[in-house]
């Protein structure tokens, strides 16, 4: 039995194990069964390995698509603003115009970060200029949506509800203090 034991040491594999001792060929029969586990096995974890690795660079290329598309929002932010405060300086130009007649009407905004300002818009005007000016004022990155409120009387006003209603509609001429929601 030794010879054999040295003789597969040294050769691969027995071709002709027909006139091997069924208990060798046994053995022999479990070291290539283990051989072919232990390929399979390795094998297994490669196919993981390359899973892992196809989801991580898809996740990667998902993020990378998720930031282009974040700079993007803010760029367009941005520009939106910019045309925002060329819209605004327009209307300011209008309401300089009209100062000498009593059609104006004087907005006070607090903001949650503490600032105040001020503005007169033309009583006719669409409401919704309060959150263009708002953006303008607060200079943030990205858009958000401001819910804005006055004390007495009270009234909540949302772009979303009060856009295409004048100052005068909403009840908001004269003068108004509102504050950020």
């Amino acid at each position: 039995v030794g010879h054999l034991c040295t003789r597969h040491d040294r050769k691969p594999f027995i071709r002709n194990t027909t006139s091997l001792d069924p208990e060798i060929a046994a053995y022999l029969e479990d070291e290539r069964q283990l051989k072919l586990k232990q390929e399979e096995e390795y094998h297994a974890s490669l196919r993981l390995d390359a899973e892992r690795e196809e989801k991580r660079r898809l996740e990667r290329i998902e993020m990378a698509r998720m930031e282009e598309e974040a700079k993007k929002k803010r760029e367009e932010w941005k520009s939106e603003k910019l045309n925002y405060a060329d819209m605004l300086g327009r209307a300011a130009e209008r309401a300089q115009v009209a100062a000498a007649g009593s059609d104006l009407c004087r907005v006070r905004i607090q903001f949650r970060n503490g600032t105040t300002s001020e503005r007169q818009f033309l009583a006719e005007s669409d409401v919704s200029m309060l959150w263009k000016w708002a953006a303008v004022e607060l200079d943030e990155e990205a858009y958000r949506e401001i819910t804005l409120v006055s004390q007495y009387p009270r009234k909540v006003l949302t772009e979303s509800c009060n856009a295409g209603q004048s100052f005068r509609d909403c009840g908001l001429f004269p003068r108004i203090k509102l504050m950020e929601k």
